[in-house]
């Protein structure tokens, strides 16, 4: 509402004499204080400002885009394996800015030419925005959603009273673990068929697994183990994480010694957390595999077909999400001449994998793209990055780079003078360790 008339302030009044301030008075007595009043609601202090964050500390702009500690931060974790936390100090920060000043005025000379048009350059960035996408999905669908009630915890840690040791043998069809089941019945040695027929990794080492504790297992597997009482009893066939398995228990061992419960519990957690995110991951693979309709023409991913180059590169092998994989496609996916030389079972096993992979990833990302995940403002700062990369390594390769040329002996004299301390690893060693609060525990 505005005001009808401007109003005029009042004239300033001078007081006419100083007035002294009154006398302090004492009390004649001690007054207690009146009982403490609760307040009706909640009292809240003044305000406090937000602090900001590194994206919001703009260090420098260029071309009028505006450069962040944030940007400076990722610089520095790319060049320091991860570890922002080791930026410290005025000249780290000052060296960083400078380095993403460089970085994006090559940036900026490479949209300049008009370098994102290049179809190398989208092929490159849409591929990249694609697999976040895809791992958003994953995201979404399985990690965010595994929650792990604390009653599971605590009758899994009431089966931690027992670990076993078993010979395992896993095949993908039934009716070959029975007749491997039978042969060991007849007597024949464990160890080596699981050596030579089993798919569980445990076949490397002649089937052993050496421990095994309570929920660690599918479940029909873990029943058919843990009834086991005597040691060399052998289990009957059970569903496995891979097809079918039976065992042989080979130890049996309570576990007196257990750790106290708020040791375990985290522990614990992780380990079911584990298990719901596998079980969540099969069941989101099985629906999107569904919806994408994929097919595989198993007769034509047979190792002597894929193998084979003179077949027609063209013939479609499998389909995903209205995608359609060619022979030529999947022979460029694969190591043909070891393929050549691997034993067939495991050549198709790779061959299998890749097509899996490939028709999976298809599925995957035609649904987070349903999902609206190419869009999504989370992977946004990402694609941006990734697509500056690629301007920045176009440019340099294209125009900057592009009239250097290195000679084999230039490169040979480079090697030799610098074998040592550029082209030379160090020795390395694979170590097991347990960190525990003293040094009597450790003995």
């Amino acid at each position: 509402v505005e005001p009808t008339e401007e109003v005029e302030p009042a004239e300033e009044v001078e007081p006419t004499e100083e007035v002294e301030p009154a006398e302090e008075v004492e009390p004649t007595e001690e007054v207690e204080p009146t009982e403490e009043v609760e307040p009706t609601e909640e009292v809240t202090g003044p305000a406090q400002a937000e602090l900001p964050g590194p994206g919001d500390i703009v260090l420098a702009h260029v071309d009028g885009v505006p450069l962040t500690l944030q940007d400076a931060m990722g610089s520095f974790e790319q060049s320091h394996g991860g570890h922002s936390g080791l930026m410290r100090g005025d000249p780290a920060v000052r060296e960083l800015t400078g380095r993403i000043v460089e970085r994006q005025l090559f940036v900026s000379e490479a949209l300049a030419l008009g370098l994102d048009r290049e179809q190398e350059v989208q092929d490159a960035v849409e591929e990249r925005r694609q697999m976040l996408a895809e791992k958003l999905f994953w995201t979404r669908q399985v990690d965010e959603a595994v929650e792990v009630p604390q009653a599971d915890i605590e009758a899994y840690y009431a089966k931690t009273d027992v670990m076993l040791a078993v010979t395992l043998v896993e095949t993908a069809e039934r009716e070959t673990a029975e007749r491997l089941r039978e042969r060991v019945v007849a007597g024949e040695s464990i160890v080596d068929i699981a050596s030579t027929e089993s798919i569980h990794p445990s076949r490397n080492s002649g089937g052993l697994v050496p421990v095994v504790r309570r929920g660690e297992v599918p479940p029909e597997l873990d029943t058919a183990l843990f009834a086991m009482e005597e040691e060399q009893a052998l289990s009957p066939v059970v569903p496995s994480e891979s097809g079918f398995a039976f065992a042989r228990l080979d130890q049996r061992t309570v576990n007196e010694n257990r750790l106290p419960p708020e040791v375990m519990y985290p522990q614990i957690e992780k380990v079911l957390a584990d298990v719901q995110r596998r079980e969540l991951r099969a069941a989101v693979e099985e629906r999107v595999r569904a919806d994408a309709e994929v097919q595989v023409e198993e007769a034509l991913v047979a190792p002597e077909v894929v193998l084979d180059e003179q077949r027609d590169p063209a013939t479609v092998v499998a389909r995903s999400a209205g995608e359609e994989l060619s022979l030529g496609e999947l022979q460029g996916y694969l190591q043909l001449e070891r393929l050549r030389q691997a034993q067939p079972d495991l050549a198709a096993e790779a061959i299998d994998a890749v097509v899996r992979q490939w028709t999976d990833r298809k599925a995957v990302r035609a649904a987070a793209r349903e999902l609206g995940l190419f869009e999504d403002p989370s992977i946004q700062p990402e694609v941006t990055a990734w697509r500056d990369d690629v301007l920045l390594a176009f440019l340099l390769a294209n125009y900057v780079y592009s009239d250097i040329e290195v000679s084999e002996e230039e490169a040979r004299t480079y090697y030799e003078e610098h074998v040592e301390d550029q082209f030379t690893s160090p020795a390395e060693a694979r170590v097991a360790y347990l960190v525990v609060d003293d040094r009597a525990a450790a003995e």
